[in-house]
C-alpha cells in the first residue's frame, strides 16, 4: 500500500519567507493542502506545525521536511512511518 506524502516547513521569524520551502515541496508533488507550516523561534522545543503533521501520518506515509535544519527537535531526515 502506497501512502501519501506530506511536507513540513518552518522559519524562525516573521521576516523570513516560507514560499521557497513551499515551492520546493510542491515541485516534489506535495499538495499545498498537505504542507504544514510554522513560524517560531528555533530555540523553542515545541513545534505545533510538526506535531499536527505527525498526528495525521499513517503507516506508509512519507514526511518531507525539505532540507533538514538544526532547529528541528527530532531526527526527521528520512522518517517513514
Amino acid at each position: 500500500m502506497t501512502g501519501q506524502t506530506f511536507g513540513c516547513t518552518r522559519v524562525s521569524t516573521d521576516d523570513q519567507d516560507l514560499s521557497l520551502q513551499i515551492d520546493a515541496l510542491t515541485k516534489a508533488d506535495i499538495p499545498k493542502s498537505q504542507i504544514f507550516k510554522e513560524r517560531m523561534s528555533g530555540s523553542r522545543i515545541d513545534c505545533p506545525g510538526l506535531s499536527k503533521c505527525l498526528e495525521v501520518l499513517n503507516t506508509g506515509d512519507v514526511l518531507d521536511v525539505g532540507q533538514p535544519r538544526a532547529s528541528l527537535p527530532l531526527p526527521l531526515t528520512d522518517r517513514r512511518v
